[in-house]
């Protein structure tokens, strides 16, 4: 075998290597919300506040919220994730509040942008009576036909506007979505909440490890997808869609306990890169 072979097959080891490394630890990721020995009622409870989110809403996410912080804080410091004990319920809903409002600041632009369209919209709507009736009452042809034309300029024109803000809050929405979890992992690791605001350090972690951003993003989306597909398929069926909220909370809370650990993993990475790259100025 020559050196050139030699090298191409290290390097190819290497390669085989670090992908089963990343379908291990991708596998204990995914285990991890089953390892503890009281993982069934941890995992009960959780559901149990997802699905009572659909009678009282807000309060019981909040909670859920909370403890989900607290697994995305174990991966932060570099601890393996496990399920917290269910205590505290005053500290989890003030996590849960402190993150929430770190979420509604980041997508609140975008929202506004959305009700911004639906405020002209409504405008436009209500322009169109007053035009009409005027017309009408005046009982002039050309009166009645430029009221027809101003009313069909103002309902799509209307229309245009609101795609038109939809699209744009659709893009606002997703830059304030992108750096969010980013956010979350700086306020939990720097201990204060304004931290998730310091928009370039949020964005000098993004930059650093985009690759591993993006699989994080893979995971949380693919995994959304696969585990919702009963969900939906219950809410699509008319005998099956009592259903919906029972089949959904346990799927849902899954999810958010992977999303935190996976955006929380990613967050240390990308703090070591980000900080060897300050080291390095």
């Amino acid at each position: 075998m020559t050196e050139e072979s030699e090298v191409l097959a290290v390097k190819a080891g290497e390669g085989v290597g670090m992908a089963g490394t990343a379908v291990a630890g991708l596998r204990e990721l995914l285990r991890f919300p089953i390892q503890d020995a009281e993982w069934r009622n941890k995992f009960l409870m959780g559901s149990g506040l997802v699905f009572l989110n659909f009678v009282i809403p807000l309060l019981p996410m909040l909670a859920v919220g909370g403890y989900c912080l607290k697994v995305m804080r174990q991966a932060v410091r570099g601890e393996e994730p496990v399920l917290p004990e269910w205590n505290d319920w005053g500290d989890l809903i003030t996590e849960g509040l402190k993150g929430g409002a770190l979420i509604l600041a980041y997508l609140a632009p975008g929202y506004l942008v959305m009700f911004g369209g639906i405020i002209l919209l409504m405008f436009g709507q209500l322009l169109i009576v007053p035009i009409t009736s005027i017309a009408a009452s005046s009982g002039d042809p050309e009166a009645i036909i430029g009221s027809l034309l101003a009313t069909l300029g103002l309902t799509f024109g209307s229309i245009a506007l609101q795609f038109l803000f939809i699209a744009l809050a659709f893009i606002v929405l997703l830059l304030g979505v992108l750096p969010l979890p980013l956010a979350l992992g700086h306020y939990l690791h720097e201990g204060e909440l304004s931290a998730g605001f310091r928009l370039r350090e949020v964005l000098g972690l993004l930059k650093a490890n985009k690759g591993g951003y993006l699989a994080a993003w893979v995971i949380y989306f693919g995994l959304s997808y696969v585990l919702s597909l009963p969900a939906l398929f219950a809410y699509f069926t008319l005998v099956l869609i009592c259903l919906f909220p029972i089949i959904l909370a346990p799927v849902a809370f899954y999810i958010y306990l992977i999303g935190a650990a996976a955006f929380g993993q990613h967050y240390r990475e990308s703090r070591m890169m980000w900080e060897e790259n300050i080291s390095r100025q």
